[in-house]
């Protein structure tokens, strides 16, 4: 996949470079392209394309050397669009150009920042970077459309607009690609960008070229030189910063993974000199007679078995070694006639048992506190002590508490019928039992 993508890069830049190279003959009263820009233009392709290899499999660190030639390339074949222009006709616009292009371009990219923010530093210098280096593209692009078709807004409006889906397809602002395939796909949407505009020239009506008006000559070719070099220091200087500030990036995370290494060789040389004394425990335990034993010994495992540091004179102690003796609280379920009632839940705190055949069942308490001991209703019967169905029990060592009795009546039923001298039943007749009616 490496060398794949490699050649899709360095195609695809060659690809872009001979359709500028084209594009700048039509403006070119020469009407041809020096050998030396040919040749400088499949050196850079093929540059771009092997340092897109050596990112993917030696070096990350590596895309921002890949963009910073990937800038160069497309500034210098801009500069050269921008004499043949000159030469072409000086009374186009070309700062207006310049100026407009790159605040249109800047426009999208950064509402698309604003509502797809990037937590990570090193992937938004992968973005900036990128974002510099095609800035010249988007430059010469609009003023190909524009001056072929003699209307400056539509040149900028239609660069502008394919090359901000360019960068959103390559960072995936879209969520529409696969990430291993953003920047192949990015790479053919540029060419084919680049070719469409290059239709779009072809075919437009250009505006008619015009006479050169140098009072000095050579005056153009040292505005080439200024121009190039006011567009050249500040993006390096920017690609500069990216690069220390990445670096200082870089060494702070190997920081901190140097010393997470140290607090992980502290922490096993701590365990190790801890191993004796683990592993006794862990003997005892594995020793113990019963469970409830060995549940003992680890919870009383740190106050039983102090690391004491004794020094010459010391007077130390007394260290004093607390337990809690379980207690029992006994609770029981009786009906109104005070018989026992089996198979009743009941519950203390988070625990719930079933009482037994004489109604009662026992609950072990292992640690001090207050508790609810309640009883689970069930339909058929009325509570009737105690009245808030529950008892607020407080445990201390040893205690042998209850029991505590909830009594329940089970609901009865009295039949009652009406008849008149005949013993026929006679319907509708009000009949009442206490205050019920029926």
């Amino acid at each position: 996949m490496s060398v794949w993508e490699a050649l899709v890069f360095s195609i695809s830049l060659i690809t872009s470079n001979l359709l500028i190279l084209n594009g700048i003959a039509k403006f070119d009263l020469k009407g041809k392209t020096p050998f030396t820009f040919l040749l400088m233009a499949f050196a850079t392709s093929t540059g771009y394309g092997l340092l897109r290899y050596v990112t993917i499999i030696l070096y990350d660190d590596f895309y921002l050397v890949t963009n910073i030639l990937f800038f160069l390339n497309n500034l210098w074949l801009l500069v050269f669009f921008r004499n043949a222009v000159v030469q072409y006709n000086d009374r186009i616009p070309i700062g207006r150009y310049f100026v407009l292009s790159i605040v249109c371009f800047l426009l999208p990219i950064s509402i698309g920042l604003f509502f797809n923010p990037i937590n990570n530093f090193e992937t938004l210098m992968v973005q900036m970077s990128y974002m510099l280096g095609i800035i010249p593209m988007v430059v010469y692009s609009s003023m190909l459309a524009g001056v072929s078709v003699g209307s400056a807004f539509w040149g900028i409006i239609i660069a502008c607009f394919l090359f901000s889906v360019d960068f959103f397809l390559r960072f995936g602002f879209f969520h529409i690609l696969q990430t291993e395939f953003q920047e192949v796909i990015s790479e053919t949407f540029r060419v084919v960008s680049i070719l469409l505009i290059s239709i779009f020239g072809h075919y437009g009506q250009p505006i008619p070229p015009g006479k050169i008006r140098e009072v000095i000559p050579g005056t153009q070719r040292l505005n080439n030189i200024f121009f190039a070099l006011i567009a050249f220091f500040p993006v390096m200087i920017f690609y500069t910063v990216f690069w220390q500030v990445n670096l200082n990036d870089r060494k702070m995370q190997q920081k901190e993974i140097e010393l997470s290494k140290e607090v992980f060789m502290i922490s096993s040389r701590m365990l190790e000199e801890k191993i004796d004394t683990y592993s006794r425990i862990v003997n005892e335990v594995k020793n113990s007679a019963n469970l409830a034993t060995a549940q003992w010994k680890l919870k009383t495992f740190l106050f039983t078995d102090p690391e004491i540091d004794v020094k010459s004179g010391d007077i130390l102690g007394p260290y004093t070694f607390e337990n809690f003796k379980w207690a029992t609280v006994k609770a029981c379920k009786v009906d109104s006639d005070k018989k026992p009632l089996a198979g009743w839940e009941l519950t203390l705190g988070t625990v719930t048992q079933k009482t037994g055949d004489d109604g009662c069942t026992t609950f072990t308490v292992k640690n001090p506190g207050d508790y609810k001991l309640a009883e689970v209703l069930q339909d058929g019967w009325t509570l009737i002590s105690p009245a808030t169905n529950n008892y607020d029990v407080t445990v201390k060592t040893g205690d042998i508490l209850g029991p505590y009795t909830f009594e329940n009546f089970k609901w009865a039923t009295v039949k009652a019928c009406k008849v008149d001298s005949d013993k026929k039943p006679l319907a509708g007749w009000e009949l009442t039992l206490g205050t019920v009616s029926l």
